[in-house]
């Protein structure tokens, strides 16, 4: 829903509040998946025994390593989006396509000194890293996009939201053993991961407007206004 709106403010030369749904959108993007990603994460064994029965040697260190990988990526949408919005892709497209091409050697490396083959996704998680700051890198020649800001705003309060969100269930919580136990594993979660953050995560004014959209469907009579 952001994407053309920030192509929208580029076109009208509204580049501060471009920039900053740009770091909004990185950050919602990654709460967003957060919230599936944590109840996985937390059930990963069980939740691949319900679904494969059978299964695989190293399926859920491949599964726990590409669900962090893809909250990476996450963050990387808005960024792509506005790199678009600036027509100058080329450079984009090379720089990118190039850190994408790191896999193939680095993983066959990995594999022919005889690492684990989940170990190539740790060579995808260093790529997909190394594309960020790419992005960030080219936004900055093309719109002076703030790295410190970006950093402090977006990567350190998602990597924050992160661990509060994982380990405190992790060290308090056991993989669910049972159907039933998933089901109430993954509501606690969803609740719990919403709280960190709505209060965490969340700026005063983001907070304040999301507040009242929910009281608005609660109590459309008294809010609708």
């Amino acid at each position: 829903a952001m994407n053309p709106q920030i192509t929208k403010l580029y076109a009208s030369g509204e580049r501060q509040a471009m920039l900053s749904l740009v770091f909004r959108g990185s950050r919602f993007s990654f709460y967003l998946l957060l919230m599936v990603v944590i109840p996985v994460l937390l059930n990963t064994s069980y939740i691949l025994k319900l679904w494969l029965t059978v299964v695989p040697e190293n399926t859920d260190m491949f599964l726990r390593l590409v669900l962090i990988m893809s909250l990476i990526h996450s963050m990387a949408g808005s960024l792509v989006t506005a790199i678009q919005a600036t027509g100058r892709i080329k450079k984009f497209q090379i720089c990118i396509a190039l850190v994408m091409l790191m896999d193939i050697p680095l993983s066959y490396c990995l594999l022919k000194f005889g690492y684990a083959s989940y170990s190539v996704m740790y060579i995808a998680i260093f790529t997909t890293i190394i594309g960020l700051f790419v992005r960030l890198w080219i936004l900055k020649q093309s719109l002076s996009i703030s790295l410190t800001a970006y950093m402090k705003q977006v990567v350190l309060k998602n990597l924050l939201i992160f661990i509060l969100s994982f380990f405190i269930p992790f060290y308090c919580c056991s993989d669910a053993t049972n159907f039933g136990e998933l089901v109430l594993y993954t509501l606690g979660l969803l609740i719990y991961v919403a709280s960190i953050i709505f209060f965490t995560g969340l700026q005063k004014n983001e907070r304040k407007f999301l507040s009242e959209r929910i009281l608005k469907h609660i109590y459309p009579m008294k809010y609708g206004k």
